[in-house]
């Protein structure tokens, strides 16, 4: 049941996060832009935003050459299970009327979310490590296998067993 609600590919899941979509296509018909942004109105575009950062997050595919679903993406995949309540629930209030409120505890927790995303991009650009994606959560270094860098690349070899 936990599964349901809470996992990273469950359809509820899917269907929190088009709701929550809908909810903000709703809201940005709403907006009066001529007219000056009213303050909710500001928090919910930083919301929006917000939303869509985390989003582009999982869309992009960070380590091309190895599939998807390893290193960061995982969490990138998981950051979108909260963000899919918390969009779709607060908007769902927002439209109620209560706008101000909500939307900044919104904002607050969704802030957490992205800035965690954003430090793992930051240590994603910088990270000069030439281990594979996984080396040491996957248990390869306990696998008789010893990286060699070669050509700028790093493969797996298999250490030489010679008698003793």
């Amino acid at each position: 049941m936990l599964r349901f609600f809470f996992g990273r590919s469950s359809r509820f899941v899917g269907f929190l996060e088009m709701a929550g979509l809908v909810q903000s296509l709703i809201l940005l018909q709403l907006i009066h832009w001529q007219e000056g942004l009213e303050l909710w109105e500001g928090f919910f575009l930083l919301l929006f935003a917000q939303y869509l950062f985390i989003r582009v997050c999982d869309l992009i595919a960070w380590y091309p050459r190895q599939g998807r679903g390893i290193g960061i993406e995982v969490h990138f995949k998981k950051a979108l299970v909260p963000t899919s309540y918390i969009l779709a629930l607060s908007l769902f209030i927002v439209l109620a009327g209560f706008h101000l409120p909500i939307l900044i505890v919104a904002n607050l927790l969704t802030a957490v979310i992205a800035t965690v995303n954003g430090i793992l991009i930051w240590f994603y650009f910088y990270d000069k490590e030439e281990l594979p994606v996984n080396y040491f959560s996957l248990n390869q270094h306990l696998q008789k296998k010893e990286p060699v860098k070669e050509a700028g690349r790093i493969t797996e070899q298999r250490q030489s067993q010679s008698p003793a």
